[in-house]
């Protein structure tokens, strides 16, 4: 019974006047008195660290500009070392293992297919992920939330998939089947044999991408358009503004030593994975 109610709350969190509601909360600036309140107040409910933070907590001027707030210069150290596959974000492991028969796993006993997450592939790049590597990083409300590509690699495409903004924290992720396949999300598909996904999650669901594109609700799948030229580890991919979770995918072959970090917490720019 409880598990019921829970799951009818979730979907009436998700209504489309409650996401209204709480996109006028998160970016309202004025009066300045209203928009402070909340941002403290977010800040102590949260358990917010600022120490890391590039300005004051009165210099924000919305609860969604702290949220995207960026971090004094050095606060991430990236490892260079161009064998190590770095976390592309702050936050904590969710799920991590080997891709086999095209499934991964959101938790235990609960899992998804790899071509419901980034579209129907051709059999040989099927093949390619088979034995493959997967790691789902779950960024909580207090995290930093821009998220960075995690090697020096040549991005070939970016793919906005619609969806719905199902929340995707533990409860969710054990009680809704294919959260992440249901979900708003973006994919960096890379020349080098991974992809990036990032899985847009309650309420608002905006996501900024290569500093330009802001994804709300649209209906329609769509490749973004962006300046083709290598990435470097560590550089800017995209920030959410509220909720969110990301997925790296390697292919068989690609790599050869994963660290053990299942629900650990990890850093941007931290090495998670050696590479062959």
């Amino acid at each position: 019974m409880v598990v019921f109610l829970k799951k009818r709350i979730l979907r009436f969190l998700d209504a489309k006047w409650m996401r209204r509601l709480v996109h006028w909360v998160v970016y309202l600036q004025k009066p300045r008195f209203l928009s402070l309140f909340l941002i403290r107040y977010f800040v102590s409910s949260q358990g917010i660290d600022l120490k890391e933070a590039s300005k004051p907590l009165e210099d924000y001027s919305s609860i969604i500009d702290l949220f995207t707030r960026e971090l004094k210069a050095g606060s991430r150290p990236i490892d260079e070392d161009q064998s190590i596959f770095v976390s592309p974000c702050d936050g904590r492991v969710a799920s991590l293992g080997v891709i086999e028969n095209g499934i991964l796993y959101q938790v235990k006993d609960r899992f998804y297919r790899l071509s419901d997450l980034i579209g129907e592939l051709s059999e040989a790049e099927m093949a390619s992920y088979e034995g493959g590597y997967f790691m789902t990083i779950y960024l909580s409300p207090k995290d930093y939330h821009w998220v960075h590509h995690p090697l020096s690699a040549n991005l070939v495409q970016i793919e906005y998939v619609p969806g719905i903004l199902l929340p995707v924290n533990d409860f969710s992720l054990t009680h809704f089947s294919e959260v992440f396949v249901r979900n708003r999300r973006v994919i960096f598909h890379y020349e080098e044999g991974f992809k990036m996904v990032m899985v847009g999650a309650l309420n608002v669901g905006d996501m900024l991408v290569m500093g330009k594109q802001s994804l709300l609700a649209s209906g329609d799948t769509a490749y973004l358009e962006f300046e083709e030229k290598p990435v470097q580890k560590g550089d800017k991919a995209g920030v959410f503004r509220l909720g969110s979770t990301v997925i790296v995918l390697l292919k068989k072959g690609m790599f050869d030593e994963v660290k053990s970090l299942l629900g650990k917490t990890v850093k941007m720019g931290q090495g998670i994975i050696r590479l062959k």
